[in-house]
Formats: structure tokens, C-alpha cells, sequence
């Protein structure tokens, strides 16, 4: 049976973690970097790891299992395969795991993901699990941004939809100039509009290769708020051009964490004005109300979003201590979507039948 939609879906956080992994240890290119030497195991349980396609001039060799290891020395990630084994401890050995190819994986496996420790320990913070799931993202962009990776993930992430029975998804790139792709040999940037024609035509080859099966995909363009005003109007720019060379492609112009949304009034107001003038459709899709406190710059951004026109919002969970504002997006059918598994994991909730979605679902909030 269908499953319906995947919608406003981290793109690079689709698939299974090893999927980026396994591309990387194939790339003659590919460097991994630490912050500290990998001397010790409590070295290999807090160290940042980090991963980027680099050009020969951009190399600063280092051994990440030497003492003397300097932070961010770059390391080619097949000769640290090869070493990996002749330093893990002992102790991070898994019980019945005997190959020692697979321990180097297993270990980088662990560092992507939130384990229940990280995410529920007693002593947990939001700021401390943001802080976790930052150190992740910085180690997902090095395995992401450089052609070949996205190439191959756009097609097995369209194949792992149609697998699901997944028949239409919205994906989100982040479009900031740091996430722009490198050639596979790190000596050429590929833009957004590149970026945007790689997903293009894997989509178009994926469906003249099964039948035009998937019934369709768009982006979310998508930036973060902590950028300043300059490189906001920049990516609202970027987003309308985006809209003008690919109108069936963008389905909404989305923001993240950072200032709150009247920091950029000037830069929303203008760019749905220029929208208007070029007879475009272009809606907002923010994140906003994911707090737990009360009368901060995150709640009052729920006011923020009804004002400017907003269609959907992204997880909302303050929004059930605002009846007001419950009834405004009924009443103007802005749609919530929540995710009640990142806000488990993000201290918001510590279960997910504690979540406030059932307190929304029994207003009538859709």
C-alpha cells in the first residue's frame, strides 16, 4: 500500500549512516581530521572527527594516532583504515566482534549517532544535546559535499523511497555557501545551481530508469537564521532565482535556528514582494516554537510566523500554551509539522507519549 509522503526531511540524514561511509573509503581525496590524537579511549569517545575532499595544496599531514598529533592535521581516511586497527583499545571492542575491518566503521557509526546515554542522561541539557547533535552534522558535511556522494545518495535515497513505498518527498539541502560541493579531487567548488541540476538529473535518470514511478520531488530551500541580514537577502535571492529556472522544483523557502524572525522583517517583507511582482509563489516555512521556555525570541516567533503569511511551520512545541495563536492557524490553515522523536532526543520531551502534539490534535490542529 502507499505510504504517502516524506516531507521537509533532512537530505543528507536520509539513509543509514554507513551508506556515506562506504562511498568515502572509496575516494582518493577523501581526508579525516580530529581535534585531538586517538592515543587513548577516552580520546576516541570525546574527540570531533571531521571529514573533507581536499586538493594536495590543502594538505596538513598528520598522524591522528600520534602523540604529537596537531588539531585538524589531515590524515588520508584510507591510510587511517588501515591503521585503525593496530590502535583501538582493547576495551572498545565489541563482545563477538572479531573482524577488525569492521571495528573502524562501527566506531565512525557511533560517532553520527545519538545513542540513549547522550540522549537521556539524567544530567542532559538542550543546549548540551544541540551541542551533540551539531558535532554531527560538521562530521555528516565532509562525507556529503563532494559530487560523487551526492550523486550516488540521491539515487539510493530515491530508491530507498520507492523500497518504503514512499510516493512523493520534500527534501532539504542546506544551501549555504560552506555546504557547497567540491569536485572529487577537492580542486573545483560546485554552486547551488549545480547542486540543484545533480538532483535534477539523478531524478529525471532515476525515473526514466523505473518507469517514472516515484510520483515526485521538490526541495526545500533552506538556510539558517543564524546567517547575517547580507547573506539572508543573498539566499532569498538565490531562492527566487531557484523558483524562475525551476518552478515545479521548489515547494517552500524554509529557515532554521538562529536569530529570531523579526531580525530579518525587512529581508521576509521584500523578498515576498519581489515574489508578488514576478507573479511567484513562494512560501515560508519556518522552525519555530521549539523551546521549552516561556516569553523567549523562539516562542515569540510563532506570533512572527502567522504575520508573514506562513503555510507551514516546523515542530511548534510551544504552540500548546497559545490558544490564540491555535486558533489564527485554523482559522488561516497553516499546517504544523512535528517530530516527535528530535524533540525527544533534543530534551524537549523525554518520552514521546509525553509529546504536546495530543494536546494540539485535540484543538483541531492539523
Amino acid at each position: 500500500m502507499p505510504k504517502g509522503a516524506h516531507l521537509h526531511i533532512h537530505f543528507n540524514a536520509c539513509l543509514l549512516p554507513n551508506v556515506l561511509i562506504d562511498i568515502a573509503k572509496d575516494m582518493d581525496r577523501m581526508f579525516i581530521t580530529s581535534n585531538i590524537p586517538l592515543i587513548q579511549k577516552e580520546n576516541y569517545d570525546k574527540c570531533e572527527v571531521q571529514f573533507a575532499i581536499l586538493s594536495p595544496e590543502k594538505e596538513n599531514p598528520g598522524d591522528l594516532f600520534d602523540p604529537s598529533y596537531i588539531n585538524r592535521q589531515t590524515m588520508r581516511f584510507k591510510d587511517f583504515i588501515d591503521e585503525f586497527p593496530k590502535y583501538y583499545p582493547e576495551q572498545c571492542i565489541r563482545k563477538g566482534i572479531n573482524d577488525e575491518n569492521s571495528w573502524v566503521k562501527d566506531w565512525l557509526i557511533d560517532k553520527l549517532v545519538f545513542n540513549a546515554e547522550e540522549a537521556h542522561h539524567w544530567l542532559q541539557t538542550v543546549n548540551g544535546a544541540w551541542e551533540k547533535f551539531n558535532g554531527r552534522t560538521r562530521m555528516m558535511k565532509g562525507l556529503f559535499n563532494y559530487e560523487t556522494a551526492c550523486r550516488r545518495y540521491t539515487r539510493l535515497c530515491l530508491q530507498e523511497f520507492v523500497n518504503d513505498n514512499i510516493q512523493y518527498a520534500e527534501i532539504r539541502p542546506n544551501f549555504m555557501k560552506t555546504n557547497q560541493l567540491w569536485s572529487d579531487d577537492g580542486t573545483r567548488r560546485i554552486d547551488n545551481f549545480a547542486i540543484m541540476k545533480i538532483i535534477i538529473d539523478e531524478y529525471d535518470q532515476f525515473q526514466q530508469e523505473t518507469d517514472d514511478y516515484f510520483e515526485g520531488l521538490k526541495v526545500i530551500y533552506c538556510t539558517p537564521r543564524s546567517f547575517s541580514k547580507e547573506d539572508v537577502r543573498y539566499s532569498l535571492d538565490e531562492c527566487l532565482r531557484f523558483k524562475m529556472s525551476w518552478p515545479k522544483w521548489i515547494a517552500v523557502g524554509e529557515e532554521n535556528k538562529g536569530h529570531p524572525l523579526r531580525y530579518f522583517i525587512e529581508e521576509f517583507l521584500e523578498f515576498q514582494e519581489n515574489c508578488d511582482k514576478k507573479g511567484l509563489d513562494i512560501p515560508f516555512l519556518f522552525h519555530c516554537g521549539e523551546t521549552l521556555e516561556m516569553g523567549n525570541d523562539t516562542e515569540r516567533n510563532l506570533v512572527d510566523v502567522l504575520l508573514l503569511r506562513s503555510k507551514r511551520i516546523g515542530h511548534g512545541f510551544a504552540l500548546a500554551r497559545h490558544p490564540y495563536i491555535i486558533e489564527r492557524m485554523k482559522q488561516e490553515n497553516v499546517c504544523l509539522e512535528v517530530c516527535p522523536i528530535s524533540n525527544e532526543i533534543l530534551g524537549l520531551t523525554p518520552r514521546t507519549n509525553g509529546h504536546a502534539m495530543y494536546n494540539l490534535l485535540a484543538n483541531d490542529v492539523h
